[in-house]
This record gives C-alpha cells, structure tokens and sequence, in this order.
C-alpha cells in the first residue's frame, strides 16, 4: 500500500502552538469561509470531522463540501469555476490553494466528535477493522500529497471499563484501551511523518485508560476543557465553563485537568489546554454562583450556546472573576449568565501554558471568532501572546503539580 505523503512540521518561533478547529458545516450557514481564515496567523488547524463506521472505514460525512465544492466567488482565490480541476475543489481544495500560495501551516484530520463516536468500539475491536481504519484514511490523504501532517481522533470517550461516558448510542467495551493501543501502534507504523493527536475529556473523574501506555505513542493530547458548566447541563449553581483556576461555584477548572493528566505521566510539552470560541449560558439566576434553571434562550446556532463574536450580547455587562480568571457576563433584567472565554482570559492562559510548560492551547471553533483586525479577536491574542510572543499579564504565576491518580482537588 502506498503511503500517504505528510507536510513537513512547523515549529512556532515560541514551540507553543495555538491550535484551532475548522469544521465543515461552517461554510454554509455560519458562511465562514477558508479565505476568511487569517492564515498567516495561525499555526495549526484541525479539520473537523470525518466519520467513522463499524468496520472501521473512514470516510466524509459531507462530500460536497469537503470534496466537490467548487466555492465559486466565495473561496481562496484565484476564483474556482465549475470546470476547474478535481484537486482545487472543496475545503480540502480550498487549503491546498493556502499551501500552494506559500502559507505555513500544521493540519490534522479529525475523525470522531461528540456525534460519530458511535462507532469507535468496534472499529478498534479486530485487527482487520484497525487496518481498515488506516488503510481509508491512506487513501483519503493520498490524492492530497503534502496538505495534511497530523490524524487527531476524537473518541468521546475512550475507557477501559465497559462504561459509556459520551452519546447515547456510544458502543463501548471493556477491552477499548487494549484495542487503541493496538490500533495506535498501526497508524503510527504505516503513516510515518503524521503526528497523532488525542481529544480527551477534563472530568479526571471520567479518565478511564492506561494512560502510561498510550501516551508515548500520542503526540498531543487536547484535553477539552471547556463545557464545564451550564444550566442547560441541569446545574443549578451559575458557574463558570472553561475556567483556568478552581472556584467555588463549580468543580472543574483547567488548573485541575493540567495537574490530573501530568499525574497520570503525560510530558507537560504534550497536554494542550482548551479555549472556547462561545458561551454556555445559565438562566432564571442572580448572577455568579447564584441559583440558576432552564436553558438559556440566548443562542446563535443552538439554545444556550453564542458565538464569541457575538458577546456580550445588548443588555448584558461583561466581567471578570478575578479568582477562577475567568470572563462571563450578566443581564441582570433578562437574569442570563455567559460564561465564555475573552482576551483577559485568554491571555492568562498563555500564561499558564508558558510558565507550564505546556504544549499549547486548542480553541473550538474558529467561525464563532471576531475578525482578526478586532482587538478581541482570541486568535490574534493567541498569535501575540502565545505563539509569536509572550503573554504580559500582571497575574502570579499558577504552577501545577501533578496529582496522583485517583486524588481530587477539592475547591
């Protein structure tokens, strides 16, 4: 079988990377394009998502818009027409147009996600499956020599007991972790030059894997830390969603997730931190840390859920708890609480990430940005205070230990 040909690597002038996912369905009613990705600025991208069925083949879920589409007037130019060449149509076209002009860039096809994890278990369950995995996503890649460099599998969420921590539907199996591994040791044979990343859940309680096994054969884990909170979740204590520090009002923070994957023996330059690009929303409450109920109505693709760009919405005040660093705001006669990441926030975990020594931060998703030439564009501030720069904040610096497997904090 021919192999599949992987970009080189690029290094950031900091090794710190900002890593930002782009999903499919964004070009339609999102209407964000390729060509209103501030390229220069980015350093690595995730294309998100490809699907996955039982016997382990690969495949899209949306040939039109990864594969056909020829994004005529509204692409990377020069313009496509419908007659223009196989290899310039579609997303995956449209990036190879970015490579083509000269833009240096990292990215990685994900497959998996919250939706297509259903069938993650019995894929990895045979070594013919395992293969097939491979061998579709050689095959996907082979056409396109040069335009990706890494494979991120989002399996929400891999464990070793038999238990299912994602989607209804999810098929699990106690012997997943064993099966991964195996799985892991394949892709990592027969794709030479693709770097491996790993989505993983920040609920330490939900990490159920040989941790110590499977590390040395990922290069990234993406530790999803963000979602902690919303009423819409049925919390009924407002709190926060992707906080860096532990706060009263809830359980989870980054600062946690950090110290739980390090004590479970993952290379701090190898755990990534989550940023979010939107807002989990908390209603019928006072304010932070007061009662809350219900979904939130405020939305801009779904209840309880608005695009970064979009925030503070009209009648709501933004603000800054200093504790859990961490940004939210509050219309105090809607009584609605968005807890979302802003620049300050942002800017704190650079950071963490720097004074961590950790590998970078991930962002979801990058349509739900401000544009760039926006001073609160997050991936300018990621650009500037992560990967080519340092971050300035008048913050102390919070130092993670790693906890032993099995301990909590308790905030």
């Amino acid at each position: 079988m021919t192999s599949a040909v992987a970009s080189p690597y690029y290094e950031t002038p900091t090794k710190k990377h900002g890593v930002f996912y782009h999903t499919n369905w964004s070009c339609y009613a999102r209407n964000y394009q390729v060509k209103d990705l501030p390229i220069s600025n980015m350093t690595d991208i995730v294309y998100a998502f490809f699907n996955i069925a039982a016997d382990g083949t690969v495949s899209s879920g949306d040939t039109w818009a990864d594969f056909q589409n020829p994004f005529i007037g509204n692409g990377v130019p020069p313009q496509n027409t419908w007659s223009s060449p196989s290899n310039d149509l579609g997303l995956f076209g449209q990036f190879q147009k970015l490579r083509q002009q000269g833009s240096t860039f990292n990215l990685a096809l994900a497959i998996g996600g919250w939706t297509w994890s259903t069938n993650f278990s019995t894929a990895m369950s045979t070594a013919v499956s395992r293969q097939n995995i491979v061998t579709s996503l050689t095959n996907i890649l082979k056409p396109w020599p040069g335009l990706f460099n890494g494979i991120c599998i989002d399996w929400e969420y891999l464990s070793d007991n038999g238990v299912n921590y994602g989607n209804a539907g999810n098929t699990v199996s106690s012997h997943d972790a064993t099966n991964f591994i195996e799985f892991l040791k394949l892709l990592r044979e027969e794709m030479k030059g693709f770097r491996i990343y790993l989505a993983v859940t920040a609920a330490p309680e939900n990490i159920k894997m040989p941790v110590q096994s499977i590390h040395p054969l990922v290069d990234e884990f993406h530790v999803m830390t963000y979602d902690f909170h919303s009423s819409s979740f049925g919390d009924t204590i407002t709190g926060h969603q992707t906080n860096l520090r532990p706060s009263s009002y809830g359980t989870y923070s980054v600062e946690e997730a950090v110290s739980v994957w390090l004590g479970y023996g993952v290379p701090s330059s190898k755990i990534f931190i989550g940023a979010a690009l939107y807002s989990r929303g908390f209603a019928n409450t006072g304010g932070l840390g007061k009662s809350c109920s219900g979904t939130s109505p405020d939305m801009s693709w779904e209840p309880g859920v608005v695009d970064y760009k979009s925030l503070p919405l009209p009648g709501a005040v933004e603000l800054w708890d200093p504790l859990a660093r961490a940004g939210y705001s509050f219309d105090s006669v809607k009584r609605l609480v968005n807890s979302y990441d802003t620049v300050e926030s942002v800017k704190e975990k650079c950071q963490f990430v720097f004074d961590n020594d950790l590998g970078g931060i991930i962002c979801w998703e990058t349509s739900a940005d401000f544009p760039y030439e926006n001073p609160k564009s997050l991936i300018k501030t990621i650009y500037n205070n992560l990967t080519h720069g340092s971050a300035e904040i008048a913050s102390d610096k919070v130092l993670v230990k790693p906890t032993a497997p099995g301990q909590m904090f308790s905030s």
